[in-house]
């Protein structure tokens, strides 16, 4: 069974959305929209700031943020066209779903609805008026979603949306992607870490996972408090990941092991330069790791 990341709870903003966003004080964005490491981990990184990927969207004209998120890894979309909007994010879906080592999609919950809304942006006399659109839902299913995208520097986007189909004014069947009702269209850029000890000096490395793998040590915790436990530096723990399909109710026979194994290698054979001469070994930043395989789980080690 797929393992739903961790994050998906703790990033959550604390404030209070409303679903079109349409209350919230917004920043524009031309063009362009980056996502990077959060400024608290910067410093204690093990990298030069310039070697620390990053993840940058690319569309034609304004898009809006909203200004009460001050992590850098994270964007929620507010005071926009939700039809430019869907627009944006299905084209950056479409460019990966068909490719199932890199993109997952849960459906965390489903609606029954013959119709649902979007809102249109326009200026006019050089105000922006927004207007309702009721369009009628296809099979009547309507999904609120939380998708993960591995991108080619090796880092996971997650997006949860609302997700419909509606028939367009050509007959055309297309796919929708908008704000869900409690909620305005959150991305964020994950940063699975682990904290290593050279020199006496703590600091943390970025490790790259299969996606939608549940991973413990990120920018969602207090980057003192990790330093200060040695527990986060010392606990096997914290560096240990399930198989892809593992699931702790059934178990695994011999062979579905061996075979999540495989998976596991041909992974980071295919992206991180994989290699299993002594010990399985892959490399990501200039950074050399190792990864043992047990009955349940694999762990990352970091070697130097």
């Amino acid at each position: 069974m797929k393992k739903i990341l961790l994050l998906l709870l703790l990033f959550i903003s604390p404030i209070v959305l409303t679903g079109c966003g349409l209350t919230n004080n917004s920043v524009p964005n031309e063009g362009t929209i980056t996502l990077n490491m959060t400024d608290e981990y910067l410093s204690y990184l093990d990298y030069k700031a310039s070697e620390v990927p990053n993840f940058t969207l690319s569309f034609d004209g304004v898009i809006n943020t909203n200004e009460a998120v001050e992590s850098n890894n994270q964007i929620i979309f507010s005071n926009n066209d939700d039809f430019t909007v869907s627009e944006i994010i299905a084209n950056l879906i479409n460019k990966y779903k068909d490719d199932k080592t890199r993109f997952t999609s849960i459906v965390v919950s489903e609606e029954l609805k013959a119709e649902t809304r979007m809102n249109s942006k326009k200026i006019v006399n050089g105000k922006e008026k927004y207007e309702k659109h009721y369009l009628e839902v296809y099979n009547k299913k309507i999904f609120n979603e939380i998708c993960y995208i591995t991108l080619e520097n090796g880092l996971q986007l997650s997006i949860d949306y609302r997700r419909f189909q509606s028939i367009d004014e050509n007959d055309n069947l297309i796919t929708y992607y908008a704000w869900q009702y409690r909620q305005s269209i959150r991305m964020i850029l994950h940063y699975p870490l682990m904290l290593i000890q050279k020199d006496n000096k703590k600091s943390f490395v970025i490790v790259p996972l299969l996606n939608n793998t549940t991973y413990t040590i990120g920018t969602q915790l207090d980057v003192a408090k990790v330093i200060k436990n040695e527990n986060y530096l010392t606990d096997e723990g914290f560096r240990t990941f399930f198989y892809p399909d593992y699931d702790e109710n059934k178990g695994m026979t011999p062979e579905e092991l061996q075979e999540q194994k495989e998976y596991v290698k041909k992974y980071y054979i295919d992206n991180f330069n994989g290699s299993s001469e002594e010990i399985f070994t892959f490399e990501y930043l200039e950074r050399i790791y190792s990864i043992n395989f047990n009955e349940k789980s694999y762990v990352i080690n970091y070697i130097g």
